[in-house]
């Protein structure tokens, strides 16, 4: 493998694109044994004639375009390696076409496209019924991502609250950017001026979730319903609040999570708007309580430390609940 990418960055510099193509070719060749594997596996778990008919589905996103992944092992939107493995082709949103599933797919923390009303008066101006019987639209009420609002509605839900007031609280806590996948947390001292305070950034209680020298974070995954599956990243104490990770497990949900508990997500999730997306929950280790401090929407593939079989095992689970809660197919 080395010497293949060797050979990849010489051909980099002569021609940017006879590189992709080369990249992509041999990631395709590598990944496809465990590529045929996984999709197997997924047919053998919902039948035969489900996975058979699921790229006849027509698929579009909107406004953003996806593309479906090359690899399972290449980082990509967690999305494109399931549409990879039901071998469903997604397209740019086109009024003149009819589409099974339409995913409303903006990588920003506040979206600014309100995808019902642009849809609807796209296909009232090519005169065709919009939203035709029994098509899917996906995420089409989650709009507002910001943690802000993340807060305010976590306190609705669970009762209490992730945000504090860094002008009264007294002691260690959290300041983060409002926005998505900043990855800019500080710890800081509170109370703080009035002149050292930030409209922009968001203030929280400072979670004990520091196990054996990491900090451990549960990436719970949603789709029409929390999955059976979740993540629990650890990484270093030093890289407390960057995007990367040390170690990555795939855990049942019940071994961490109270049905109480998974009510309380499942409910979140829904005042959200999701209809998919993944959602980073702490566990505070002195009291015991749950704190989900952000969700994605177009959650992005965090199982770059995993290794291949665990890759290929999260690939189906994720596929099979794909087709079963999202496509309504089993």
């Amino acid at each position: 493998m080395d010497s293949f990418v060797r050979l990849a960055k010489k051909l980099e510099g002569r021609s940017y694109i006879l590189a992709r193509i080369f990249y992509k070719t041999i990631f395709f060749i590598l990944g496809y044994p465990h590529l045929l594997l996984v999709r197997h596996r997924v047919r053998k778990a919902i039948g035969r004639k489900t996975f058979n008919a699921l790229p006849s589905l027509k698929v579009a996103s909107f406004p953003n375009k996806l593309v479906r992944a090359t690899s399972l092992f290449k980082m990509s939107y967690s999305l494109e390696k399931v549409l990879l493995v039901c071998r469903l082709k997604p397209q740019q949103f086109d009024p003149w076409k009819e589409y099974d599933l339409i995913l409303n797919w903006q990588d920003i923390t506040i979206s600014h496209i309100d995808p019902q009303r642009y849809l609807e008066a796209s296909y009232a101006h090519t005169k065709k019924v919009f939203p035709k019987e029994n098509t899917i639209c996906l995420n089409f009420h989650c709009s507002d991502i910001s943690k802000k609002h993340v807060g305010k509605i976590h306190t609705e839900v669970f009762g209490y609250s992730l945000d504090i007031d860094p002008l009264w609280f007294e002691g260690p806590a959290v300041r983060k950017s409002d926005g998505n996948a900043t990855h800019d947390g500080q710890i800081i001292h509170c109370p703080i001026t009035e002149e050292e305070y930030d409209n922009s950034c968001v203030y929280n209680v400072l979670i004990d979730n520091v196990f054996e020298g990491y900090v451990s974070d549960f990436r719970v995954v949603y789709m029409n319903g929390i999955l059976d599956l979740f993540y629990e990243k650890r990484r270093r104490i030093a890289n407390r609040f960057s995007a990367g990770c040390d170690k990555v497990a795939i855990r049942s949900i019940d071994e961490e999570f109270t049905s109480k508990e998974q009510r309380k997500i499942n409910a979140f999730c829904k005042k959200v708007g999701f209809d998919y997306g993944e959602l980073d929950v702490l566990r505070d280790r002195q009291t015991g309580k749950i704190y989900i401090v952000d969700v994605a929407k177009t959650p992005f593939d965090i199982t770059k430390v995993m290794s291949k079989q665990e890759k290929c095992k999260e690939a189906e689970l994720l596929c099979v609940a794909f087709i079963k809660n999202v496509l309504k197919a089993n």
